[in-house]
């Protein structure tokens, strides 16, 4: 956990292409032009399990992986770029595909 609502649904100027979050680590990707295929995803974490971040002035910056699992390509490990941006409250995934978000605090489930 970020402490920020990672999941839900990412659009690209209020359509598609989609990308979609769940909560157990699977979702929806969607490229330009083409059909949503279906995912596993994460964030890099360090060894310990703590996702690793990098921290501006009004953001922070996560190394976002996923990979198809639909047996259509090669199924390697794709990484974006995922940041989430503190004053307007946004989150982007590749920089183009906007989550809002509010500032209410997000429960993390202990294990």
């Amino acid at each position: 956990s970020i402490g920020y609502p990672i999941t839900g649904t990412y659009l690209f100027d209020a359509g598609e292409p989609i990308v979609e979050l769940a909560e157990n680590g699977t979702g929806f990707y969607q490229l330009h032009e083409q059909l949503k295929r279906p995912i596993v995803w994460g964030l890099e974490c360090s060894e310990r399990g703590i996702p690793i971040s990098n921290k501006g002035f009004d953001n922070e910056e996560y190394s976002f992986w996923y990979q198809y699992i639909d047996g259509k390509s090669d199924e390697q490990w794709n990484l974006v770029e995922y940041t989430i941006h503190f004053k307007s409250m946004k989150m982007y995934i590749q920089g183009e595909r906007l989550k809002l978000y509010s500032d209410k605090p997000v429960k993390v489930k202990k294990k």
